[in-house]
Protein backbone atom coordinates (compact mmCIF):
# COMPACT_ATOMS: atom_id res chain seq x y z
CA UNK A 1 0.00 0.00 0.00
CA UNK A 2 2.77 2.72 1.03
CA UNK A 3 4.00 2.04 -2.82
CA UNK A 4 1.05 2.55 -4.28
CA UNK A 5 0.37 5.83 -2.28
CA UNK A 6 4.03 6.94 -3.37
CA UNK A 7 3.06 6.08 -7.30
CA UNK A 8 6.41 3.30 -7.00
CA UNK A 9 5.98 -0.24 -9.02
CA UNK A 10 6.34 -3.18 -6.99
CA UNK A 11 7.17 -6.94 -8.43
CA UNK A 12 7.70 -10.34 -6.76
CA UNK A 13 9.33 -12.45 -9.10
CA UNK A 14 11.09 -15.64 -8.62
CA UNK A 15 12.77 -18.52 -10.36
CA UNK A 16 9.35 -19.77 -12.61
CA UNK A 17 9.84 -16.21 -14.35
CA UNK A 18 13.57 -17.17 -15.65
CA UNK A 19 13.97 -18.50 -19.55
CA UNK A 20 17.80 -19.44 -17.98
CA UNK A 21 16.35 -22.59 -15.92
CA UNK A 22 13.64 -24.74 -16.00
CA UNK A 23 11.05 -26.20 -13.71
CA UNK A 24 11.84 -29.54 -13.68
CA UNK A 25 15.74 -28.71 -12.97
CA UNK A 26 14.55 -26.28 -10.29
CA UNK A 27 12.43 -29.33 -8.68
CA UNK A 28 15.50 -31.39 -9.07
CA UNK A 29 17.24 -29.24 -7.16
CA UNK A 30 14.02 -29.13 -4.68
CA UNK A 31 14.03 -32.86 -4.26
CA UNK A 32 17.75 -33.35 -3.85
CA UNK A 33 17.84 -30.74 -1.36
CA UNK A 34 15.42 -32.33 0.41
CA UNK A 35 16.02 -33.34 4.07
CA UNK A 36 19.13 -31.20 4.79
CA UNK A 37 17.80 -28.00 6.21
CA UNK A 38 21.24 -25.92 4.82
CA UNK A 39 20.42 -26.88 1.33
CA UNK A 40 16.65 -26.66 1.50
CA UNK A 41 17.55 -22.74 2.56
CA UNK A 42 19.23 -21.92 -0.68
CA UNK A 43 16.74 -23.22 -2.86
CA UNK A 44 13.71 -22.00 -0.64
CA UNK A 45 15.92 -17.71 -0.92
CA UNK A 46 17.37 -18.00 -4.00
CA UNK A 47 15.00 -20.27 -6.66
CA UNK A 48 11.36 -19.39 -4.50
CA UNK A 49 12.47 -16.54 -3.33
CA UNK A 50 10.37 -16.60 -0.02
CA UNK A 51 11.91 -16.99 3.82
CA UNK A 52 12.75 -20.26 4.94
CA UNK A 53 11.08 -21.52 7.86
CA UNK A 54 13.27 -24.61 9.61
CA UNK A 55 11.22 -27.39 10.40
CA UNK A 56 11.86 -28.37 14.25
CA UNK A 57 11.57 -31.94 14.82
CA UNK A 58 12.53 -31.06 18.69
CA UNK A 59 9.55 -29.33 20.08
CA UNK A 60 8.91 -32.49 21.78
CA UNK A 61 12.04 -34.40 23.81
CA UNK A 62 9.84 -37.47 22.80
CA UNK A 63 10.68 -37.63 19.36
CA UNK A 64 14.17 -37.49 20.04
CA UNK A 65 14.13 -40.27 22.81
CA UNK A 66 12.59 -42.58 20.13
CA UNK A 67 15.10 -41.72 17.61
CA UNK A 68 17.68 -43.57 19.54
CA UNK A 69 19.01 -47.11 18.42
CA UNK A 70 20.78 -49.90 19.75
CA UNK A 71 24.28 -50.15 18.85
CA UNK A 72 26.13 -53.46 17.96
CA UNK A 73 29.18 -52.64 19.92
CA UNK A 74 30.40 -49.44 22.07
CA UNK A 75 31.04 -48.28 18.66
CA UNK A 76 28.67 -48.85 15.57
CA UNK A 77 29.77 -49.36 12.10
CA UNK A 78 30.40 -46.02 10.20
CA UNK A 79 32.23 -43.75 12.81
CA UNK A 80 35.70 -43.00 11.15
CA UNK A 81 36.88 -40.82 13.83
CA UNK A 82 36.15 -39.99 16.95
CA UNK A 83 36.06 -36.07 19.31
CA UNK A 84 35.26 -35.29 22.65
CA UNK A 85 34.35 -32.19 24.31
CA UNK A 86 34.65 -30.86 27.89
CA UNK A 87 32.05 -28.58 29.44
CA UNK A 88 33.24 -27.04 32.95
CA UNK A 89 31.18 -26.22 35.36
CA UNK A 90 31.78 -25.15 39.47
CA UNK A 91 31.18 -28.49 40.93
CA UNK A 92 31.65 -30.92 37.50
CA UNK A 93 33.27 -31.70 34.43
CA UNK A 94 30.37 -32.63 31.84
CA UNK A 95 31.69 -34.43 28.62
CA UNK A 96 30.83 -35.73 25.59
CA UNK A 97 32.73 -38.53 22.89
CA UNK A 98 31.12 -38.69 19.14
CA UNK A 99 32.17 -40.46 16.32
CA UNK A 100 31.92 -38.97 12.84
CA UNK A 101 31.76 -40.93 9.59
CA UNK A 102 31.24 -39.95 5.89
CA UNK A 103 30.03 -36.69 5.11
CA UNK A 104 29.57 -35.86 8.84
CA UNK A 105 27.48 -38.37 9.55
CA UNK A 106 27.47 -38.68 13.21
CA UNK A 107 26.94 -40.97 16.51
CA UNK A 108 26.39 -40.32 19.97
CA UNK A 109 29.16 -42.67 21.72
CA UNK A 110 29.11 -41.40 25.66
CA UNK A 111 27.50 -38.43 27.76
CA UNK A 112 28.89 -38.52 31.43
CA UNK A 113 29.37 -36.11 34.40
CA UNK A 114 32.47 -36.19 36.40
CA UNK A 115 31.54 -34.72 39.96
CA UNK A 116 33.55 -32.40 41.99
CA UNK A 117 35.04 -28.93 42.01
CA UNK A 118 37.79 -28.43 39.06
CA UNK A 119 40.49 -27.36 41.20
CA UNK A 120 41.04 -30.91 42.29
CA UNK A 121 43.51 -33.40 40.50
CA UNK A 122 41.38 -36.36 41.31
CA UNK A 123 38.24 -34.75 38.50
CA UNK A 124 40.80 -34.51 35.82
CA UNK A 125 42.31 -37.68 36.37
CA UNK A 126 39.29 -39.42 35.90
CA UNK A 127 38.18 -37.28 32.77
CA UNK A 128 41.94 -38.70 31.81
CA UNK A 129 40.44 -42.39 32.73
CA UNK A 130 37.62 -41.32 29.69
CA UNK A 131 39.93 -39.38 27.23
CA UNK A 132 42.50 -42.28 27.07
CA UNK A 133 40.53 -45.22 26.78
CA UNK A 134 40.26 -47.07 23.37
CA UNK A 135 36.43 -47.70 22.31
CA UNK A 136 35.74 -50.90 19.94
CA UNK A 137 33.90 -51.93 17.21
CA UNK A 138 32.08 -55.30 17.58
CA UNK A 139 35.35 -57.07 15.62
CA UNK A 140 37.40 -56.05 18.34
CA UNK A 141 39.33 -52.92 16.51
CA UNK A 142 39.27 -49.67 18.25
CA UNK A 143 39.70 -45.96 18.07
CA UNK A 144 40.98 -43.42 20.33
CA UNK A 145 39.60 -40.02 20.68
CA UNK A 146 41.53 -37.84 18.25
CA UNK A 147 41.02 -33.89 19.73
CA UNK A 148 39.27 -32.67 22.67
CA UNK A 149 37.81 -29.71 22.87
CA UNK A 150 37.51 -28.21 26.80
CA UNK A 151 35.41 -24.65 27.49
CA UNK A 152 37.74 -22.41 29.72
CA UNK A 153 35.37 -19.55 29.94
CA UNK A 154 34.04 -20.66 33.43
CA UNK A 155 35.51 -19.45 36.59
CA UNK A 156 38.11 -22.11 36.11
CA UNK A 157 39.96 -20.71 33.44
CA UNK A 158 43.59 -20.97 34.81
CA UNK A 159 42.83 -25.14 35.56
CA UNK A 160 41.66 -25.73 31.91
CA UNK A 161 44.66 -23.64 30.70
CA UNK A 162 47.08 -25.84 32.88
CA UNK A 163 45.40 -29.18 31.76
CA UNK A 164 45.57 -28.04 28.46
CA UNK A 165 49.16 -27.24 28.66
CA UNK A 166 50.18 -30.63 30.20
CA UNK A 167 48.40 -32.62 27.70
CA UNK A 168 48.91 -30.77 24.47
CA UNK A 169 50.35 -34.13 22.93
CA UNK A 170 47.56 -36.00 23.08
CA UNK A 171 44.99 -32.84 21.40
CA UNK A 172 43.65 -31.23 24.29
CA UNK A 173 42.73 -27.56 23.60
CA UNK A 174 41.45 -25.06 25.45
CA UNK A 175 38.42 -23.08 23.82
CA UNK A 176 36.31 -20.10 24.84
CA UNK A 177 32.63 -19.37 22.82
CA UNK A 178 31.73 -16.33 21.33
CA UNK A 179 28.62 -14.90 21.11
CA UNK A 180 29.07 -12.90 17.95
CA UNK A 181 27.07 -13.15 15.00
CA UNK A 182 27.74 -14.31 11.94
CA UNK A 183 31.34 -15.92 12.71
CA UNK A 184 31.83 -18.97 11.55
CA UNK A 185 32.40 -21.97 14.13
CA UNK A 186 35.79 -21.87 14.00
CA UNK A 187 35.96 -17.90 14.62
CA UNK A 188 39.75 -17.86 15.07
CA UNK A 189 43.04 -19.01 16.49
CA UNK A 190 44.17 -17.36 19.21
CA UNK A 191 46.65 -18.19 22.36
CA UNK A 192 46.73 -17.61 26.60
CA UNK A 193 49.18 -17.93 29.36
CA UNK A 194 49.39 -21.07 31.66
CA UNK A 195 51.71 -21.11 34.32
CA UNK A 196 55.06 -19.93 34.20
CA UNK A 197 54.10 -17.88 31.42
CA UNK A 198 53.89 -21.17 29.05
CA UNK A 199 51.69 -20.26 26.08
CA UNK A 200 48.67 -22.53 24.90
CA UNK A 201 46.75 -22.59 21.91
CA UNK A 202 43.24 -21.14 22.55
CA UNK A 203 40.56 -21.91 20.02
CA UNK A 204 37.43 -18.98 19.74
CA UNK A 205 34.24 -20.74 18.45
CA UNK A 206 31.56 -18.75 16.70
CA UNK A 207 28.62 -20.61 19.46
CA UNK A 208 25.87 -18.64 17.57
CA UNK A 209 26.76 -20.72 14.03
CA UNK A 210 27.47 -23.50 15.81
CA UNK A 211 23.78 -23.84 17.37
CA UNK A 212 21.99 -23.23 14.34
CA UNK A 213 24.22 -26.26 12.97
CA UNK A 214 22.82 -28.04 15.12
CA UNK A 215 19.84 -27.25 15.09
CA UNK A 216 19.57 -28.01 11.62
CA UNK A 217 21.39 -31.18 11.80
CA UNK A 218 18.73 -32.50 14.27
CA UNK A 219 15.85 -31.90 12.03
CA UNK A 220 17.17 -33.71 9.52
CA UNK A 221 15.42 -37.02 10.22
CA UNK A 222 16.97 -39.47 7.54
CA UNK A 223 19.95 -41.52 8.69
CA UNK A 224 22.86 -40.26 6.18
CA UNK A 225 25.06 -36.92 5.55
CA UNK A 226 24.63 -34.71 8.55
CA UNK A 227 22.23 -37.06 10.37
CA UNK A 228 22.39 -37.39 14.53
CA UNK A 229 22.25 -40.84 15.92
CA UNK A 230 21.66 -41.22 19.56
CA UNK A 231 21.96 -44.52 21.19
CA UNK A 232 19.85 -46.91 23.10
CA UNK A 233 21.36 -48.54 26.30
CA UNK A 234 21.43 -52.03 26.87
CA UNK A 235 19.71 -53.87 29.40
CA UNK A 236 22.41 -53.71 32.50
CA UNK A 237 22.57 -57.49 32.56
CA UNK A 238 23.28 -57.85 28.18
CA UNK A 239 26.08 -55.25 28.70
CA UNK A 240 29.73 -56.37 29.01
CA UNK A 241 30.87 -52.85 30.17
CA UNK A 242 29.53 -49.63 31.98
CA UNK A 243 29.57 -48.13 28.12
CA UNK A 244 26.79 -50.19 26.57
CA UNK A 245 24.30 -49.84 29.60
CA UNK A 246 24.58 -45.97 30.41
CA UNK A 247 25.42 -44.00 27.58
CA UNK A 248 23.74 -40.63 28.70
CA UNK A 249 21.24 -40.09 26.10
CA UNK A 250 18.33 -39.64 28.31
CA UNK A 251 15.37 -37.21 28.72
CA UNK A 252 17.87 -35.25 30.61
CA UNK A 253 20.25 -35.33 27.76
CA UNK A 254 18.07 -33.98 24.90
CA UNK A 255 15.76 -31.34 27.58
CA UNK A 256 19.67 -29.76 27.45
CA UNK A 257 19.66 -30.08 23.82
CA UNK A 258 17.06 -28.19 22.86
CA UNK A 259 17.34 -25.78 25.53
CA UNK A 260 17.68 -22.83 23.44
CA UNK A 261 15.76 -21.57 20.57
CA UNK A 262 16.41 -18.52 18.66
CA UNK A 263 14.25 -15.33 18.93
CA UNK A 264 13.11 -11.82 17.55
CA UNK A 265 15.05 -9.21 20.33
CA UNK A 266 15.35 -5.36 19.36
CA UNK A 267 18.38 -3.63 19.76
CA UNK A 268 19.12 -0.05 18.40
CA UNK A 269 15.62 -0.08 16.86
CA UNK A 270 16.77 -3.18 14.31
CA UNK A 271 15.28 -6.82 14.74
CA UNK A 272 18.31 -8.89 15.62
CA UNK A 273 17.99 -12.41 16.63
CA UNK A 274 19.38 -14.49 19.90
CA UNK A 275 19.72 -17.59 21.39
CA UNK A 276 17.39 -17.39 24.14
CA UNK A 277 17.38 -20.44 26.67
CA UNK A 278 14.20 -21.51 27.52
CA UNK A 279 14.42 -24.47 29.55
CA UNK A 280 12.62 -24.90 32.86
CA UNK A 281 16.44 -25.80 34.73
CA UNK A 282 18.68 -23.67 32.20
CA UNK A 283 20.67 -26.57 31.68
CA UNK A 284 22.11 -26.57 28.13
CA UNK A 285 25.30 -28.26 28.66
CA UNK A 286 23.92 -31.08 26.32
CA UNK A 287 23.88 -28.36 23.63
CA UNK A 288 27.39 -26.35 24.16
CA UNK A 289 28.97 -29.54 23.89
CA UNK A 290 27.90 -30.82 21.08
CA UNK A 291 28.44 -27.40 19.73
CA UNK A 292 32.19 -27.94 20.81
CA UNK A 293 32.64 -31.51 19.40
CA UNK A 294 31.12 -30.01 15.58
CA UNK A 295 34.00 -27.26 16.21
CA UNK A 296 36.47 -29.74 16.91
CA UNK A 297 35.34 -31.84 13.95
CA UNK A 298 35.96 -28.65 11.82
CA UNK A 299 39.57 -28.23 13.41
CA UNK A 300 40.89 -31.15 11.94
CA UNK A 301 39.31 -31.29 8.56
CA UNK A 302 39.70 -34.68 8.19
CA UNK A 303 39.48 -36.73 4.52
CA UNK A 304 36.95 -39.22 5.49
CA UNK A 305 37.50 -41.10 2.19
CA UNK A 306 41.00 -41.60 3.20
CA UNK A 307 40.12 -42.44 7.01
CA UNK A 308 37.91 -45.14 5.61
CA UNK A 309 40.73 -46.81 3.28
CA UNK A 310 43.09 -46.46 6.37
CA UNK A 311 40.69 -48.17 8.75
CA UNK A 312 38.94 -50.81 5.61
CA UNK A 313 42.63 -51.75 4.64
CA UNK A 314 42.16 -50.17 1.22
CA UNK A 315 44.59 -47.38 1.00
CA UNK A 316 47.14 -46.84 -2.05
CA UNK A 317 50.62 -45.68 -1.70
CA UNK A 318 50.71 -42.39 -2.46
CA UNK A 319 53.58 -40.33 -3.20
CA UNK A 320 54.57 -37.27 -0.76
CA UNK A 321 54.78 -33.84 -1.71
CA UNK A 322 58.09 -32.33 -2.64
CA UNK A 323 58.91 -28.80 -1.60
CA UNK A 324 59.25 -27.06 1.74
CA UNK A 325 56.75 -27.75 3.77
CA UNK A 326 54.56 -24.64 5.43
CA UNK A 327 54.57 -24.53 9.15
CA UNK A 328 51.83 -24.66 10.75
CA UNK A 329 50.84 -21.84 13.61
CA UNK A 330 50.30 -24.01 16.59
CA UNK A 331 51.67 -27.22 15.92
CA UNK A 332 49.50 -29.56 15.28
CA UNK A 333 46.23 -27.32 15.80
CA UNK A 334 46.02 -26.19 12.20
CA UNK A 335 46.78 -30.08 10.78
CA UNK A 336 44.27 -31.92 9.65
CA UNK A 337 44.68 -35.91 9.98
CA UNK A 338 44.52 -37.61 6.73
Amino acid sequence: PTAIRNHVRSFFVNCWASPWISWADVMQEWVDAKGDPEREKVVVNTRFGEPYERARSYDNVDKLLARREPYNAELPDGVLILTAAVDVQDNRLEYEIVGWGEEEECWGIKKGIILGAPDTAAVWRQLDEQLDREYHFADGTGLLVARTFIDSGGHYTSEVYNYSLMHLARQRFAVRGSSTMGVPIIHKYSKAQAYHGRTIPLVLIGTDSGKQYIMDRLAIDVPGPRYFHFPLDKPEQDAVNEVLWNRGYDEIYFQGLTAEEKQPQKKNGRIVYRWVNIAKDHRNEPLDLRVYNLACLASISPDFSKLKALMTGTQTDEKRPTGPRKRPRFGVIKRGIG
